[in-house]
């Protein structure tokens, strides 16, 4: 069995390294511009709010686990306030690029795993927005809560995601080689 795992997994380096050669990285030997690369600076910021609307999630789904509804719906309120904060501030960057999807592969990976992380989030959400309507009507409570603890594997898992975005689109490009 554990040579299956290892069998299995042989790939994953095989991504990496794919992502590491073709993403540019400043003035490169892809021959881009180092203003056509996502600056980390500014997306830093989308970094934060997603993780802070992470914790205001958990901290929501912490009050429904102890019975104060009314801490998980103020939790909830401000995990959506945050990821809509982060579809503004992510969209807003999507204006404000010097490059296209069809300017060049950065620009073509840039937009599509953006975008599709972006259509997780818009979906998660929903999912929050579903699960505030539900946690104001009632329907949870320290004993039944499953549905809010799977919508957060959702958002949570979004949450990660956008780790390895950023760390894929926004640091890696500026990795120096020794």
């Amino acid at each position: 069995m554990g040579g299956d795992r290892a069998h299995r997994n042989r790939g994953f380096p095989v991504w990496i390294l794919a992502v590491h050669l073709l993403l540019p990285r400043g003035t490169n030997r892809a021959g881009l511009a180092s203003d056509r690369i996502a600056e980390p600076a500014h997306s830093g910021h989308h970094t934060i709010i997603l993780l802070a609307s992470s914790a205001a999630f958990w901290a929501g789904e912490r009050g429904i686990r102890q019975g104060g509804a009314r801490s998980s719906i103020f939790g909830f309120i401000a995990a959506i306030a945050l990821g809509s904060a982060f579809v503004a501030v992510q969209l807003l960057e999507w204006k404000n690029k010097t490059f296209s999807i069809n300017s060049d592969l950065y620009g073509s990976l840039y937009f599509t795993i953006t975008g599709f992380h972006l259509c997780h989030v818009i979906i998660g959400l929903g999912v929050l927005l579903l699960l505030l309507a539900w946690t104001m009507m009632g329907y949870f409570d320290h004993k039944r809560h499953v549905a809010v603890t799977i919508g957060g594997v959702y958002w949570h898992f979004v949450d990660v995601v956008w780790l390895f975005v950023f760390s894929a689109l926004y640091l890696s490009p500026y990795l120096q080689h020794g």
